[in-house]
């Protein structure tokens, strides 16, 4: 906040992933840390390589399970990742967050992850490459 207006300082992407289908599964169990790990793993590939004025920021395992109306309610698994100013970080977004955004999200279009759409066929894929 600016005295009575919001500033938007960065953006948040959030990675989700579900159960296999027939898994009883607890909130922050082992496959709930699984599917985050694959989420981990899968995150790091599509940030941008070189340093620039944003940094990115994973965060932490979160054992609460998310639900949303793209998916009907099912429980999920989330991964945040967060762009922010690398210095400054109040400054509004700037065309560096927006670039670093843009191209993160294409990058996850690129290895087939959809905007609001759990896929289990990606999911299949990334377990038997091993990313």
């Amino acid at each position: 906040m600016n005295g009575n207006t919001k500033i938007q300082v960065g953006y948040e992407l959030d990675l989700y992933a579900q159960h296999d289908p027939g898994v009883k599964a607890d909130p922050g169990c082992h496959e709930c840390r699984d599917l985050h790990d694959i989420l981990k793993i899968l995150a790091i590939q599509v940030l941008p390589k070189e340093n620039r004025p944003s940094r990115y920021q994973i965060e932490e395992f979160d054992a609460a399970f998310h639900i949303r109306p793209e998916t009907n309610l099912k429980v999920e698994v989330v991964l945040k990742m967060l762009i922010i100013h690398r210095e400054d970080f109040f400054a509004p977004v700037d065309l560096c967050e927006q670039k670093c955004s843009a191209e993160i999200q294409r990058n996850l279009a690129r290895l087939g992850v959809q905007p609001k759409v759990w896929s289990q066929k990606l999911r299949q894929r990334n377990l038997k490459e091993g990313t």
